[in-house]
């Protein structure tokens, strides 16, 4: 069988694509997938450079298929299937499939996963053989626009390479993303004072990039792999992330009557990134949990995650003691780490797709799934 990736990294450069960029080398690792990495079109660059690619002159250059370099890819043809993958962050990203001439004949199967499983999607999305989404209410709704099968993926994390549960951890509170800004405020002036006994570091993400074509096409040698490096070692000596449920701060909004609507990506509770990678981390999750039935089903176990008192005059009085708490942190550590990278690591993600399109999974994958696991590893037929 041959596998093919193709990638977004040589187009985009974000904090959010580099967790995708981890399950790419995950494929590459334990299935032997070979990396295409298409590149945009000088038209693309040109406009992007004199400030000019906007959505709508975006769409234009789409529709000419002058979006992307043509990728030239050989196909082998030993009678084996042929199979493309597309790991993405968000629906657009699929048109993608433009780069590389005649496709839908040249592979067998074509399968997308899509992270923020929101739409719009571009035309290619009809023609690809399977969808996963991490987002189990928008499941039905895709299959039925799109006429394709559609299956759930939660999201997962690479255990392998950056989980942790050492003991060390001299970060008392960690947080990113979606958090409350009074939160972030009161922690900053319980913690961060000249003679605090403790710490709370807030990591900040960089904004849109700057340099959304990278010059570099080598990921391991851009900005971006250093912060996501950086940010996996900070997560490894922090004792508590904060993580709140993509609903919460929008549902905070709405019931105040600041909107009329919710935004149509947070009508649905969804487990991001956040929950894997923490817990991976061996930390204690601290926030408002996420209200999806999938929570139960891959975070089940005690303590995966901490509720804070609906009152927030009693978030920091509430973190503050936690931190005392020094052997409830010490379980949850090492039962973080362990449950995740049995059950949340991405190589056991990448079998369910493998199972669920049909295919042989490599012997490296299975490997790789049975050592996480802790078991001797199955044999393929």
């Amino acid at each position: 069988m041959g596998t093919f990736l193709l990638s977004q990294r040589g187009i985009r450069d974000s904090a959010a694509h580099a967790a995708v960029y981890e399950l790419e080398e995950i494929l590459v690792e334990t299935c032997g997938a070979k990396l295409l990495t298409p590149r945009a079109h000088p038209l693309t660059l040109g406009l992007h450079r004199r400030g000019l690619l906007t959505p709508r002159t975006s769409k234009l250059v789409t529709r000419t298929n002058r979006y992307y370099e043509t990728l030239d890819v050989e196909i082998p043809k030993d009678g084996s299937p042929n199979v493309l993958l597309l790991p993405c962050m968000v629906g657009s990203e699929i048109g993608v499939l433009s780069s590389i001439p005649d496709w839908r004949s040249r592979f067998d199967v074509v399968a997308a996963y899509v992270v923020d499983a929101w739409f719009p999607y571009p035309p290619e999305v009809a023609e690809i053989d399977h969808l996963f989404v991490p987002v189990m209410d928008v499941v039905g709704e895709l299959g039925e626009r799109f006429g394709i099968p559609v299956s759930l993926l939660p999201l997962g994390s690479d255990v392998v390479r950056h989980g942790s549960d050492q003991p060390e951890r001299p970060l008392d509170v960690m947080s990113f993303g979606r958090t409350p800004v009074e939160l972030h405020r009161e922690l900053g002036r319980a913690m961060n004072q000249p003679h605090s006994r403790q710490a709370y570091y807030r990591h900040q993400h960089p904004g849109p990039a700057k340099n959304h074509f990278p010059d570099h096409p080598r990921y391991e040698e851009r900005v971006d792999y250093e912060l996501r490096m950086q940010f996996h070692r900070m997560m490894t000596l922090s004792k508590i992330v904060l993580a709140f449920d993509s609903m919460y701060e929008t549902d905070q909004i709405y019931a105040s009557g600041q909107v009329n609507a919710r935004p149509w990506r947070f009508r649905h509770s969804i487990i991001a990134f956040r929950w894997f990678e923490g817990c991976a981390a061996g930390c204690a999750i601290l926030g408002k949990r996420p209200t999806t039935p999938l929570f139960d089903q891959v975070l089940d176990w005690e303590d995966s995650a901490i509720e804070l008192p609906e009152d927030r005059k009693d978030w920091t009085p509430f973190t503050l003691a936690l931190l005392e708490d020094e052997a409830r942190l010490a379980a949850i550590r090492e039962r973080n780490y362990r449950e995740s990278l049995t059950r949340n690591d991405w190589r056991a993600r990448i079998l369910a797709m493998h199972e669920a399109l049909g295919l042989e999974p490599p012997e490296g994958l299975l490997e790789a799934v049975a050592s996480c696991r802790g078991d001797d590893p199955p044999r393929s037929a």
